[in-house]
């Protein structure tokens, strides 16, 4: 496929572009101690598709390669061509446009260097003003305040917000161009030069056309509509870190902000769990105990395997609340790996006790799972970790009648598990003299100081209190 008109707008050319923006990569000492390099192709590009879809993106070298070289309309791990990704961010843009805006703030913040917001801007004014079968009446959603703008006007405009005006190329790639990437093959020729197994070297001058003054900013604060003012170059050479430093500052605004909400809401999920928490202990189902004596070598050989394969998994889910701080991002696949293997191993398990509790585990674990999933959670770009999603009105009804009531309740079963897996002669006592009264303070809720506190959960199995630790000492 060949197309004799340059410049073409598409996904791959602007990628392209976006590359040339990133912030500069470590000295060769750097790379030789080790220093990761946070902008390489496959994370920019996972990076702008979590921008697009909200989803997590996929770190897919051969995809990005090929999509950046305009050598396929995308691909599954790269979904700018697919109808129903494309209609979505299509309705995003057009109702919720401050989302959209929100992601690609974050996106830039992280891999556009602040001193070449100027370049980027006028380079994809002059690509858009200059292609020919962009027709004049045709609408980008540019503005932040998520108004579109004809091509015709944006001829004429002077001030643009970088996140915005990337929200918008984004939404008319995908809308008009989504299975036209291949289109910019030529354009890509004629900006720069392509050597085999090595990134393409941009030779071009884009953004020389535009003489009018333009007035750019870097980024967008979506949460209070206002603009942020640029990191000047000087202060970027004095502080190396300072493009990473203010991109967490921008994140650690949004984690405060879901967090006060998060408190409020934790106070009535609380007060319904606490009001019923003796009697769900009461009805808890009696399980036969684990016996280790009793076992046959094969099933104590198993035991074993299963404890070194789950018992870091369930000290986690124990420890850390997704609803609550930040959840390590391969967490749903460890699970997932333990539950895989163990539906096989447990066919191999005489012991009734021991093959109950394998089962218990993997159906405890496995709907545990489904609420880390990127319905609740959403990743933070250049992060190992997922964050729970509150960032609207739905979101905050699902976060408070949905994943924090529900994994509350996991994390005491999982808590349950875990005594069962490694059972003490108490534990028998306490079966015989039933269930101890359950006290709960609950985390997000305030003592009388008007303090933040823990939780604590006092079980039925032992006389030591399981503590399940939040955010502490949080003032909001």
């Amino acid at each position: 496929m060949t197309n004799s008109k340059v410049p073409y707008l598409c996904g791959g050319v602007l990628f392209f572009l976006l590359a040339q923006a990133k912030p500069s990569g470590g000295t060769a000492r750097d790379h030789a101690a080790g220093v990761k390099d946070n902008h390489k192709a496959p994370t920019v590009m996972a990076d702008l598709v979590y921008a697009v879809t909200g989803a997590a993106g996929i770190n897919a070298p051969k995809d990005t390669s090929k999509y950046r070289e305009c050598q396929s309309n995308g691909s599954v791990n790269i979904p700018f061509s697919e109808a129903a990704v494309c209609d979505s961010y299509d309705s995003e843009v057009k109702n919720k446009y401050s989302a959209t805006l929100g992601r690609m703030t974050e996106f830039v913040n992280w891999h556009i260097a602040p001193t070449k917001t100027d370049w980027l801007v006028k380079a994809i004014l002059e690509i858009i003003e200059t292609d020919e079968d962009i027709l004049g009446t045709d609408l980008f959603y540019i503005q932040p305040n998520g108004q579109p703008v004809s091509k015709a006007d944006i001829c004429d405009m002077t001030e643009f917000v970088l996140p915005a005006l990337l929200v918008g190329v984004m939404h008319f790639i995908t809308v008009h161009r989504q299975d036209k990437n291949e289109l910019g093959a030529a354009t890509l020729d004629a900006l720069g030069t392509k050597v085999y197994k090595r990134e393409r070297v941009y030779g071009g001058k884009l953004g020389a056309k535009i003489q009018r003054a333009i007035r750019t900013q870097h980024s967008y604060d979506a949460d209070s509509g206002c603009e942020t003012s640029e990191v000047t170059s000087a202060s970027t050479e004095n502080n190396p870190d300072g493009q990473k430093k203010d991109t967490h500052s921008i994140i650690e605004g949004k984690i405060l902000a879901s967090a006060q909400a998060m408190a409020d809401a934790w106070q009535d999920a609380i007060d319904r769990l606490a009001d019923d928490m003796s009697g769900q202990a009461a009805k808890a189902p009696a399980h036969k105990s684990l016996n280790e004596k009793m076992l046959s070598d094969k099933d104590k050989v198993l035991l074993e395997k299963f404890r070194d394969h789950i018992e870091e998994i369930l000290h986690y889910c124990i420890d850390n609340d997704p609803t609550a701080g930040a959840t390590r991002i391969t967490l749903a696949d460890e699970i997932h790996d333990v539950c895989r293997t163990w539906n096989f191993e447990l066919r191999k398990i005489k012991d009734t006790a021991f093959r109950q509790l394998v089962v218990d585990t993997i159906r405890t674990l496995d709907e545990y799972s489904y609420y880390l999933t990127d319905k609740f959670l959403r990743w933070i770009p250049g992060t190992e970790t997922l964050w729970f999603r509150n960032e609207s009105r739905e979101e905050g009804e699902q976060l408070r009648n949905v994943l924090q009531p529900e994994c509350y309740r996991l994390r005491c079963e999982i808590a349950r598990l875990y005594e069962r897996l490694y059972p003490i002669t108490e534990d028998d006592k306490i079966e015989e003299t039933g269930a101890e009264t359950t006290e709960v303070e609950a985390p997000g809720a305030t003592n009388k100081n008007g303090n933040v506190v823990h939780q604590t959960i006092v079980n039925q199995y032992g006389d030591h209190p399981i503590h399940i630790d939040h955010v502490e000492n949080l003032k909001l």
